[in-house]
């Protein structure tokens, strides 16, 4: 794969101006040390602000940079200045970077003795490696646990004050997998914990925007459930209640999601001699948790367990005494005891679990059942997402005036041109909408819903009444209507009567436009033009052409020292 042709212009785009500007200096004062090119990867050290250079990379596909990182602390947006100086080094001095081999055939050509010198040299540049080496031949060597975590920890410090370089971090991983793989899954159990516990912990301090130590903690957390199976029952315990405890962890640290699979891998490779010891740890975890949401994330630990392993009785206990009323609902209505789901049910008030609910009923064989439970929590507190699954409830059971009259309701809660066709075709059937459509177009008026109302003039055709609903949403806004004008309607109003009222969409257009000007950038300039193309092609369809040549000619005069408007007048033949 080769590199695409990159330009300054690009990295600008890519980076600050701060940024660029430092690069450039960086690049000219030739800061940039050892570059290379490997394939589609260009490196290179940095020279800067610190004792060692900073470490550069810059990896592209077909289309262009995939990735680029350094090894400074930069994190204010877009590349740090090292990395505009190892692309301006390309751009201006490919010659100067040096060719290098993938490093898989690298290594294969070389000897054993020469890998041994290159190994040993690397070892003396950088101490730390070899304790690498020591851990690296899986098929003897015994696993030490504290060096291990303390491998893990180095790694975390270097993270909170350097750009975090998860490759550290994967290549610990990639020792779990090698204990898996050579069949030491006591070992790998352990690993994977490890790493997941010290990443959990320190995650609040790291930097983690794209996502990449997160994704970590999963492969860590799917590595220990990999190894349950394979180990004995003691080991497995253990690990079932180090993945309760990782879920412990990332509850206290503000809970970020981290360990949504955990309750499942539990659920998955519990016996019904481990759950006492995973009851007391949930139990104990929960007394320290003050706060509902942290007891409850616990509890479904728990509440999982219980259903894999057909605990239903401490099941429905555990969601009652922590508040989970709608799984505890669904477990009574698949026991047979739907009077108590019911009354169970009544106590929550999350519209797509009530809706759940009803289908579930229905799935049951009790449809009037789950038909009158929504209704009743309408009557209670309307929503209108449950307001539109029972009126389709209705209609599909021909029950045609029930679903007219919610559907009526649900338009005069969230009038919107959607809910306006629906309840016109159930009102068409019954023969009610010559009587219905009046009154639903005055309360529209008079609630000031200009904004539905041009929709549904549009929809019906009548551009005469759209034209005049437009006027009064300009002038007088619309309920609910966020933007000082509104221009998407002024759009959709104007490509519609191009036909039938050109002048008026003419008069539209030229108002698109000007508005647009009136911002003084390029970009808004670009998309006016495109508006005045379109005033310009309806003057003459209409026979009009001097008017707009009047009208464009008037238009440059107006803003002779906008040097960028009158390019883009120029570039469009205008």
């Amino acid at each position: 794969m080769g590199i695409p042709r990159i330009t300054e212009e690009q990295i600008k785009q890519l980076c600050t101006l701060r940024s660029f500007q430092r690069g450039k200096r960086y690049y000219k004062s030739g800061a940039i040390l050892s570059p290379t090119r490997q394939g589609n990867v260009l490196q290179a050290y940095c020279a800067g602000s610190r004792y060692e250079p900073y470490r550069v990379r810059v990896e592209f596909d077909d289309e262009g940079i995939v990735s680029a990182f350094c090894t400074c602390p930069y994190d204010w947006g877009g590349y740090c200045k090292h990395i505009v100086a190892l692309l301006l080094t390309w751009i201006h001095e490919p010659e100067s970077f040096r060719e290098v081999e993938d490093l898989d055939t690298l290594l294969n050509r070389m000897s054993k003795e020469d890998l041994i010198k290159l190994i040993k040299r690397m070892i003396k540049r950088e101490p730390r490696f070899e304790q690498f080496v020591g851990d690296f031949a899986v098929g003897s060597r015994r696993f030490d646990v504290t060096a291990f975590r303390n491998r893990v920890e180095r790694i975390l410090d270097r993270m909170r004050y350097e750009a975090p370089d998860v490759g550290d971090i994967e290549e610990l991983v990639k020792d779990a997998d090698d204990f898996f793989e050579a069949g030491k899954h006591h070992y790998a159990l352990v690993a994977y914990r490890v790493i997941a516990e010290e990443l959990l912990a320190s995650y609040p301090e790291l930097y983690d925007e794209k996502g990449e130590l997160a994704e970590v903690i999963g492969k860590c957390i799917e590595g220990m459930g990999r190894c349950l199976p394979h180990v004995g029952d003691e080991l497995r315990r253990e690990g079932l209640l180090a993945l309760a405890e990782l879920c412990f962890i990332d509850t206290k640290i503000g809970g970020y999601d981290l360990t949504v699979e955990v309750p499942d891998i539990i659920a998955a490779h519990i016996t019904a001699a481990d759950l006492p010891a995973l009851e007391e740890s949930v139990f104990e975890a929960m007394a320290k948790f003050k706060d509902g949401w942290s007891k409850k994330w616990a509890a479904e630990l728990l509440i999982k367990a219980y259903q894999a392993l057909g605990e239903d009785e401490k099941l429905l206990s555990l969601c009652e005494e922590v508040g989970l009323y709608s799984v505890r609902a669904f477990k009574l209505l698949e026991l047979g005891r739907k009077e108590e789901a019911l009354e169970t049910m009544g106590m929550v008030n999350i519209p797509n679990r009530l809706i759940e609910f009803a289908e579930a009923l229905i799935a049951q064989g009790d449809t009037e059942a789950a038909l009158e439970f929504v209704a009743e929590r309408l009557r209670k507190d309307f929503d209108e997402g449950m307001a539109v699954w029972l009126a389709e409830q209705y209609a599909q059971r021909g029950k045609t005036s029930e679903a007219q009259k919610l559907w009526l309701r649900v338009f005069q809660e969230h009038p919107s041109l959607k809910h306006y066709r629906r309840l016109r075709e159930l009102a068409d059937k019954l023969g009610r909408w010559e009587t219905l459509r009046p009154r639903i177009l005055s309360g529209l008026e008079h609630d000031g819903q200009f904004a539905v109302l041009v929709d549904i003039y549009l929809d019906e055709g009548e551009h005469d009444k759209a034209l005049d609903a437009l006027a009064s949403l300009k002038a007088r806004g619309s309920k609910g209507w966020v933007y000082s004008y509104p221009g998407d309607y002024v759009l959709k109003v104007a490509e519609a009567v191009e036909k039938t009222h050109p002048r008026e969409a003419i008069a539209l257009y030229r108002e698109l436009a000007e508005k647009l000007i009136e911002m003084t950038n390029r970009s808004a300039y670009r998309e006016a033009v495109e508006f005045l193309k379109r005033a310009r092609d309806l003057y003459r369809a209409i026979g009009a052409a001097d008017e707009w040549e009047q009208y464009i000619a008037a238009l440059r005069a107006q803003y002779p020292r906008r040097r960028a408007l009158q390019e883009e007048l120029e570039l469009a033949g205008l």
